[in-house]
């Protein structure tokens, strides 16, 4: 992963922050897929996405414990893998963050395209549901919308109409978890 310390060194978007990028500062280290680390006090498994890097064929989500504790960060995530719905199966996560990129009902999102509209997400989330990821007390939280389709009130109105044993929460700018 030197190419991607070299990426970071010589990139505009950090020029002038080459100290912070320094390797006495920062270590590059590949996590493998569906292997839980433990890092400081944290325990976490990155899960395979629908959605390629820059750098791989897959980018990550994060399935995060502390404290008994659990989150999963699924962002740039696209209709979740069958190893994520294998690894969340029954995990009653307390906290889920993910994408409802498209925010609309308008268009059909390729399953495969790296992102996810309304219905695609729904789908995800009841999917969730059915295996014991998510319950009605878990908070789920969308996030990684774009500015075209329904705008922030309306996604919320929609979200909160919907019949659905766990409640959505439409993430905003400044919200605090």
């Amino acid at each position: 992963y030197k190419f991607m310390t070299d990426f970071y060194l010589i990139s505009p978007v950090t020029e002038g922050r080459e100290v912070y990028f320094s390797s006495g500062n920062i270590k590059i280290i590949r996590l493998e897929f569906d292997e839980e680390y433990e890092i400081g006090k944290f325990k976490i498994t990155p899960v395979r996405a629908s959605h390629s890097t820059a750098f791989e064929k897959n980018g990550s989500s994060f399935l995060i414990k502390e404290n008994g504790r659990k989150l999963y960060y699924a962002l740039d995530s696209g209709y979740f893998t069958q190893s994520a719905f294998d690894i969340l199966k029954n995990e009653e996560l307390d906290t889920i963050i993910c994408e409802c990129t498209f925010p609309t009902t308008e268009i059909t999102v390729n399953q495969n395209s790296g992102h996810m509209d309304i219905n695609m997400c729904l789908k995800n989330l009841d999917e969730l549901y059915r295996i014991n990821a998510i319950t009605k007390e878990t908070k789920v939280y969308l996030s990684h919308i774009s500015p075209m389709g329904m705008t922030h009130r309306e996604l919320s109105e929609y979200m909160s109409k919907l019949d659905r044993e766990y409640k959505i929460t439409v993430a905003y700018d400044g919200l605090e978890i």
